[in-house]
C-alpha cells in the first residue's frame, strides 16, 4: 500500500518571491502541490498555505557495517546517519561539499 507524506508552506503576500523559490526547490525534491488555503489574519497581510505531497519510499538497509555515515540511499543528501544498533536510518543528513548537516525525516 502506497503511503504519502505532506508538507505545508506558509506563503505571505508580501514575500511571494521567496515562496516561489521555495516551491521550486520542493518540486525539485519530488514534492507536488495538491492544494492551497488562504486566510486574512490582518488587513493587508493575507496568508496562503500551500500543501505539497510526495510518496514515501522506504530506503534500503545499510551495508553490514558499524560506520554511522553512509551514502544517503534516498539520494536527497550526500550522507545519512545509520544507527547500526537499532537497525535504521536516522534523520541526520549531511552535504559534504557545503560541510553542513541537516535534519530530514527518513521515508520509512
Amino acid at each position: 500500500m502506497q503511503q504519502w507524506e505532506f508538507l505545508y508552506l506558509d506563503a505571505y503576500t508580501n514575500n511571494m518571491k521567496r515562496t516561489a523559490e521555495e516551491a521550486s526547490r520542493l518540486a525539485a525534491l519530488g514534492w507536488e502541490p495538491v492544494g492551497v488555503a488562504s486566510a486574512d489574519r490582518t488587513i493587508g497581510l493575507n496568508t496562503n498555505m500551500l500543501i505539497f505531497t510526495r510518496a514515501i519510499v522506504t530506503p534500503p538497509a545499510a551495508p553490514a557495517t558499524d560506520e554511522e555515515w553512509q551514502e544517503d540511499p534516498t539520494g536527497r543528501f550526500d550522507k545519512r546517519c545509520w544507527d547500526a544498533e537499532l537497525g535504521w536510518w536516522t534523520a541526520q543528513v549531511a552535504m559534504m561539499e557545503a560541510k553542513t548537516t541537516h535534519i530530514d525525516a527518513p521515508r520509512m
